[in-house]
């Protein structure tokens, strides 16, 4: 009797083995840009092992800021691309809610009073009013791309827009000195894991509920896939895009907040070159340029490999303006790749 529920048992355990390793090499087969994703990021997890000064508390603590600073941004840009578009703009959003975060803790001293903490609101509010300016920019760009503006150009212009109106508010001038709550929350956390990556994870975990699981999601994917048949069959091209649009700007609007808890600064320099970094972190993981697939879940990957790479060169004593070079090559090389393994 013992011997059969043991061989029953195992057999199970084969075929739920099986079944799985099919399943695996199902998933491989359709989408060969996954693995060669995973396969990167694990190459270049490995290497960096070996490197000097890597593993430390004070390193990790680094990796998973700039992890939720990146990745704030493209999961947001993730939705954008899914649908066909492109946002060019969310570094300069970034920019700008870096730069009012600062400008709205210090508002009397514009005024010609002096001293620390002249705030405008509690800073819980001061977050909300930064949110709802990324929104409200988002939202434009989504109102312009609904009505078939083409994405790049209405992008393009607000990036350009945005980013003069973060110095015109600041008068190109830093502003230090934040206060208790943006500094804590931004900075603090449980060990070497900051506060705002459990953040980033509930935001993953909600927007891949939300393409997954919501008529939302449903009309991303269909819009990217075909616009033209979305709209026949009842989709709003219009409110998707505004839908879309105005995630990322709330997002990169978020990430701004934090870059400034964590700098202690309000600054209308940051970012610059921070929406190629996010695109190619989009499009490493997977997510189809051209819209109609992938997903936030597949950005992980990608975000990863941007945030490693970027501190491996640092490791290595790579400077700046080289690192952007070679985040480029980077990009270029998995577009390449992507092309060939769908062939």
């Amino acid at each position: 009797m013992s011997a059969d529920i043991a061989a029953q048992s195992d057999r199970a355990r084969r075929d739920f083995t099986g079944k799985t390793a099919g399943a695996v090499k199902q998933k491989l087969k359709q989408n060969p840009h996954i693995f060669l994703s995973y396969l990167v990021l694990l190459a270049l997890f490995a290497w960096m092992c070996t490197v000097p000064g890597f593993l430390t508390a004070a390193n990790i603590y680094i990796l998973l800021h700039r992890i939720v600073e990146l990745g704030l941004v493209a999961l947001g840009m993730t939705l954008v691309i899914m649908t066909g578009g492109i946002d060019l703009s969310v570094a300069s959003i970034l920019a700008l809610s870096c730069s009012l975060t600062g400008l709205f803790q210090h508002w009397g001293t514009w005024y010609g009073y002096s001293g620390q903490g002249s705030f405008i609101a509690p800073e819980p509010v001061i977050l909300l009013m930064v949110l709802a300016v990324g929104g409200t920019i988002g939202l434009l760009n989504g109102l312009a791309s609904g009505v078939r503006i083409p994405d790049f150009a209405v992008t393009l212009g607000t990036m350009i827009g945005i980013r003069g109106a973060a110095y015109a508010v600041t008068g190109g001038m830093k502003t230090f000195g934040l206060g208790p709550f943006t500094k804590s929350l931004a900075n603090d956390g449980l060990g070497v894991v900051p506060y705002v990556f459990f953040l980033f994870v509930a935001i993953l975990l909600l927007l891949s509920t939300l393409e997954k699981r919501t008529a939302l999601g449903r009309s991303i994917y269909a819009i990217g896939e075909n616009a033209r048949v979305a709209e026949l069959s009842g989709i709003s091209y219009l409110k998707t895009k505004a839908y879309v649009y105005t995630i990322s700007g709330v997002l990169a609007a978020l990430a701004g907040w934090v870059l400034a808890g964590r700098l202690n600064t309000g600054d209308p320099k940051v970012a610059v070159g921070l929406e190629l970094e996010v695109i190619a972190a989009v499009i490493i993981g997977g997510t189809d340029l051209y819209g109609g697939y992938g997903g936030v879940g597949y950005t992980v990957p990608g975000i990863l490999i941007i945030v490693l790479a970027r501190n491996l060169m640092a490791l290595y004593g790579v400077s700046p303006n080289e690192r952007v070079i070679w985040i480029a090559l980077i990009l270029l090389t998995f577009l390449i790749l992507q092309r060939l393994l769908k062939r």
